[in-house]
Parts: structure tokens; sequence; C-alpha cells
């Protein structure tokens, strides 16, 4: 019998991780991971919400956080290569194991072998490519790949940036070695919020975050690297603590743009979630207590 690998999904401040413990707390040995790509990155731990407690429950070990420093770019590929192996480790040693987050695409190569996400940027062909314009990209890919441009939606259609990639893949002849999958049931959770509540939930924790020190945070990176492109400069939370710095907006203000930048990728997180049919929802009357019982028991039944 294959071993189950439990998927704890959803949009942010959901309360993923804080599940996750519960589970945790009830086995006596697990390793949980984190995948979100905004939690990769050494910095910014409180911006990003890094929720680890100082103590966490007996045998449980957290992976995924804290991968690449400031000065590095996130990629897909590298993130399975580091973490992969430490699933299937411990698989090997009975560890029950819990991936939690809500980076849909992360998870989705964690948990399958997409060997297109090893295939590098090819700058020379992105450089030509960039100047072509909408019609003639479709036209190229077309002629390329034909069956595929075909198959794509009419967002993907009208995406420049989506084109090159496919025609980047397309066009590639050297693939890096794909790290397979560990051979594993995957039990997929998803926790949904209403509208009202998640609203709540994400602006209290914004202006939680602002109490414990996001502000002093981005300062800090700023001072130490004020390189505007700095890829951890785009995430949710800089660019509004940018503009408190540099333009005087109120932290009111702050509060209500940063917010509302962290409901709209919430909403573009359910948007990919629910196109995956394999995930069993639960909304916020579910009890997590007797929810959390429920999958550690299906984790340690043999």
């Amino acid at each position: 019998m294959k071993p189950k690998i439990l998927c704890i999904v959803g949009p942010t401040a959901s309360g993923k991780t804080s599940l996750a413990l519960k589970v945790a707390s009830l086995l006596p040995h697990c390793t949980i991971i984190s995948v979100d790509a905004r939690q990769i990155y050494q910095d910014l731990s409180i911006l990003t919400g890094k929720d680890i407690p100082d103590s966490l429950p007996r045998g449980t070990n957290i992976y995924g956080t804290d991968i690449l420093n400031q000065n590095e770019v996130s990629n897909i590929a590298s993130f399975v290569r580091k973490i992969k192996p430490i699933i299937s480790q411990s698989l090997v040693n009975q560890i029950p194991v819990i991936l939690v987050g809500g980076s849909g695409l992360y998870l989705k190569a964690l948990t399958s072998n997409l060997s297109d996400i090893y295939i590098p940027p090819d700058p020379k062909l992105r450089v030509r490519l960039s100047l072509l314009d909408l019609p003639q990209l479709q036209e190229e890919l077309n002629k390329i790949n034909p069956l595929l441009f075909s198959q794509l939606n009419h967002s993907d259609r009208l995406n420049p940036r989506r084109l090159i990639r496919h025609i980047e893949k397309t066009l590639a002849v050297k693939k890096s070695p794909v790290t397979s999958s560990p051979s594993a049931d995957y039990l997929w959770v998803g926790l949904s919020l209403s509208k009202e509540t998640q609203k709540k939930l994400i602006e209290d924790r914004v202006k939680k975050r602002i109490r414990d020190g996001a502000i002093d945070e981005v300062k800090q990176l700023l001072a130490s690297n004020p390189n505007p492109n700095l890829p951890l400069f785009s995430g949710l939370g800089v660019k509004e603590i940018r503009l408190f710095l540099n333009q005087g907006i109120s932290q009111e203000e702050l509060v209500r743009l940063w917010t509302k930048s962290e409901i709209d990728y919430a909403r573009r997180q359910m948007v990919w979630f629910n196109k995956q049919p394999s995930i069993i929802w639960y909304d916020e009357s579910k009890d997590r207590d007797a929810l959390a019982h429920g999958l550690a028991n299906i984790l340690i039944k043999k």
C-alpha cells in the first residue's frame, strides 16, 4: 500500500498552517513542507507570514522556507529539486508528510511530474521574441506547435508572456533530468472562507504584521539592497510599504491597499484551486479540531 501525503491548500488566511500543526501534534513524527512562493526567501519573515511557532509539536520538522537569499530568483524547478528528496526520505522513514500552502503550481510540481519546469529560460530566444507583436507570437507558436496552440484558452492566446514560454518549451531540445515524484497517494484538503470572513481575517493579519515589524523589515531590505528589480520587492505588501515610506501615505491607507492586494491574490488562488477536481473542500463551519483528528487517523492508518 502506498503511503499517503496530505496536501492542505486554500487561499491566504484560511488557516492552512494552523490545521497542519494541529494534525502534526496528533502524530509521533511529521514532516511539514511549506509550499509558498513568497516564503522561500530568507528575508521578510513577518511580511510574508512565516507562521512557524517557536515550539513545534514533538517530532515535527518544517521545510520549504528560507531557501533563497534576497538576490536569487525564485524558480519552481530549484524548489522541487530541494524538496522532493526531503519528502522521499521522510516516506522511507515512515514519517507522515503534509504539504501546506497556497502556491498552486508549486504544489502541482511537487505532486506530479511536470517535466517542462526543468526547461531553463533561453535569454537569446526571449530577446528575439520580445520584438514580435501579439499576432506574430500567435503565428510563431501555431507554426511550430499547432496542436498546443489549438488547445490554448482565450486568455493564454492573448498573453504574450505565456506565448513566449510555450514557444520556448516547444523549441527546447535538451531538458534537465526530471526528479520523479515520490510514489504516494495524495489526499487534497481545501479550506475555504466566506468573502466577509476572509476580508476581516486578511485585514486583521495585515494590521498584526505591521505591528510586529513588517515596515522595519522592508526598511532593512531597502538599506541592504536598494536595487528596485530585486525579486523580493515584487511580494505582496512590499509595494504598499514602499509607498508608505516614500510618498507618505497614511498607515490607514497602507492597510487598505495591502489588504486589497491580499484579497486580489486570494481570488486568483481560488480560481486555480477550483480547477483541481481532487480537492475536498471544508468551509469555516467545519470544526478544525475534528478535521485534524480525522486527517491524522488517515495518515497513521496502515
